[in-house]
């Protein structure tokens, strides 16, 4: 590769049981692996994901293109879900992104950044089972808009963002929406060393 550019590699194998259940031992691990290449300020991105949440493997295959500049990110991503066996129908989910920041002098805070995204899926499902063995919608489609700003103090080693988002969610006629995916303002600090 040229010194404008770099081509980043990795690879995986890891339990896919949630990093909060302790008690679960898989039999059937996760593998996933990635490239990045790099050049000048676009990046394009190839991943591969393979699970066994319960007894059918779910694969996952996704792209992301991205462009950033001193201030700016913008950036898109597609993946595709497929159950092997013919378990469940494909999924699809997609993402646009931008964030643009500025510097700010307020308190220990040195950084300000909005945000914007439009994200969605099709009907999809977790890898759960029901009493007759097949695989069940668990997500139904749906989009979701989400506008928002970050302040940041980014001076040292250790960095903390507190986002403001609001997140407006659309699904189609006649679906309610589940527990936690209604429209709502969502308040976070992420520390990052």
């Amino acid at each position: 590769s040229s010194a404008a550019s770099d081509v980043y590699k990795r690879q995986g194998l890891f339990n896919n049981a949630t990093i909060s259940d302790h008690d679960v031992w898989e039999k059937d691990p996760a593998f996933a692996a990635k490239a990045r290449y790099v050049v000048g300020n676009l990046g394009i991105e190839g991943g591969f994901k393979t699970a066994a949440p319960d007894s059918v493997r779910i694969n996952f295959v996704n792209g992301v293109v991205s462009w950033s500049t001193a201030r700016w990110i913008i950036e898109g991503e597609y993946i595709y879900k497929h159950y092997t066996n013919y378990a469940f129908k494909p999924s699809h989910a997609y993402s646009g992104f931008a964030s643009y920041w500025m510097p700010v002098n307020a308190g220990i805070f040195n950084r300000l950044s909005f945000q914007g995204r439009w994200d969605g899926m099709t009907d999809h499902s977790s890898g759960a089972r029901d009493k007759n063995g097949h695989l069940y919608l668990t997500d139904n489609a749906r989009n979701r808009l989400t506008v928002g700003s970050t302040i940041s103090y980014v001076q040292s080693k250790v960095k903390a963002d507190i986002r403001f988002n609001y997140e407006k969610y659309f699904y189609h006629h006649g679906v309610d929406s589940p527990q936690g995916g209604s429209d709502k303002i969502v308040v976070e600090l992420a520390l990052r060393f």
